[in-house]
């Protein structure tokens, strides 16, 4: 099983990317609108190749962020299962979590509790006008899918996800 934590986001109404953030940067609702895969990958094995994987899948369908003015978030993300003997292998829910945020420069800190643990992220966020982005490389993915040899999802090596505010 491999949950998608992806609960990092941040914001601006101003038409310049912002190089300091702060919390009114980030409050408010966020929706996931793209999740863009490079290399290009055919997750359902069924011949669509679209960069935006939430073309091929409506498994990130939901994904959302809210961030309050008191550092407090709440996180929906996509939990997916691999299983080689369905087609696709795989298959996910969504999973809601709440934890904490703090700002620094253009790094958002989030701490959630998943599974019995604290888990601790630090990203660097681009924001500009009402939607925010970041990417993972390789390892950084390797941190949220853990993901059997072969499967479609192991050959990507950068995401970049991007929000919009409700």
């Amino acid at each position: 099983m491999a949950v998608i934590s992806i609960f990092m986001a941040s914001c601006s109404d101003d038409d310049v990317q912002n190089s300091v953030l702060n919390i009114a940067d980030v409050e408010g609702s966020w929706t996931l609108s793209e999740i863009n895969s490079t290399p290009v990958v055919d997750l359902e094995n069924n011949g669509n190749t679209d960069a935006n994987l939430m073309n091929q899948t409506s498994c990130f369908d939901g994904m959302s962020l809210d961030f309050d003015t008191s550092g407090n978030l709440t996180v929906v993300t996509s939990e997916i299962t691999f299983d080689a003997n369905t087609n696709p292998s795989f298959s996910c829910s969504l999973r809601t979590d709440s934890g904490s945020y703090i700002i620094s420069g253009n790094d958002l800190t989030v701490t959630i509790p998943v599974s019995g643990s604290q888990e601790t992220e630090t990203i660097v966020v681009n924001v500009q006008n009402n939607m925010l982005s970041f990417s993972l490389t390789q390892n950084g993915i390797a941190q949220f899918f853990n993901v059997p040899s072969g499967e479609s999802f192991s050959a990507i090596n950068e995401l970049e996800f991007v929000y919009l505010k409700n």
